[in-house]
């Protein structure tokens, strides 16, 4: 029999389920934080938070950010519950297979997501730039 019965697992599952684990909880976090406290060059698309609290004159924080961190975080829920009932023994051994498709979804979606804010926050000031053969202004 090849296959461990409900409840059991082999050490390589498990340090395959640690490893996702722990991959995903990664992207997720620098996600999260890329979204809070990345620089936005266009300050037209934020809401500015001023005060002592802040280190500089003004912090601007853009709405979809924090909406793109929150889908991310309520993408994780099924797959922590499939985890925990995969691990419990409640599910059959299929659908670790399931998690795993979600888990690597989850992280496509944090490098989609990192990479809209990459692009909001450093290209936007590239886009006004006119360049010669020996200087660039901005416009």
């Amino acid at each position: 029999m090849d296959q461990p019965l409900f409840g059991e697992s082999r050490p390589r599952h498990r340090i395959i389920n640690i490893i996702f684990g722990i991959v995903t909880g990664v992207f997720v976090a620098v996600t999260c934080v890329m979204a809070l406290l990345s620089p936005k060059l266009v300050p037209s698309k934020c809401f500015v938070l001023q005060g002592p609290a802040f280190r500089s004159e003004s912090y601007c924080i853009n709405p979809l950010d924090i909406v793109i961190c929150a889908v991310v975080i309520l993408f994780c829920v099924p797959s922590a519950f499939i985890a925990y009932w995969y691990h419990q023994g409640e599910l059959t051994p299929k659908f670790k297979n399931l998690l795993y498709y979600n888990l690597v979804i989850t992280i496509l979606l944090c490098i989609v997501a990192n990479l809209y804010f990459y692009d909001t926050a450093v290209w936007a000031s590239y886009r006004n730039v006119s360049c010669n053969k020996t200087a660039c202004t901005f416009k």
